[in-house]
């Protein structure tokens, strides 16, 4: 886990690589805890897209317009 201020700046960039591509992202926060909570998300949405794990898909109530 990466996370570091840029000299001078007040929010957080994550910095890793994954499967040898460099992602440097800004996590738009000023905390430091949260913003290594952000990076470690970041980085399990990525190892799961590139597993092809998909998320469950939640079932949503449709109601019939009437109109």
């Amino acid at each position: 886990m990466s996370v570091f201020r840029y000299k001078g700046s007040k929010v957080w960039t994550m910095d890793f690589h994954i499967h040898g591509q460099r992602i440097r992202e800004s996590t738009g926060t000023r905390s430091k805890t949260l913003a290594t909570d952000i990076e470690r998300k970041r980085r399990r949405e990525l190892e799961e897209g590139t597993a092809g794990i998909r998320k469950a898909q939640t079932a949503e109530t449709v109601l019939p317009c009437r109109g």
